[in-house]
């Protein structure tokens, strides 16, 4: 759970109170999250 300690920032990112917008914050969030996986692979074994 250590390589995971990036992704608290990330959880208080507020949410739109429009509730039109929700899903366009989802939908980044999404997409940000799969970009960092992608580009920095943390927690991966033999470090």
């Amino acid at each position: 759970m250590y390589c995971l300690q990036w992704l608290i920032p990330v959880l208080l990112i507020p949410k739109p109170l429009n509730p039109a917008l929700l899903q366009t914050h989802v939908m980044f969030m999404v997409l940000y999250l799969t970009g960092f996986f992608l580009e920095r692979k943390p927690c991966t074994v033999g470090q």
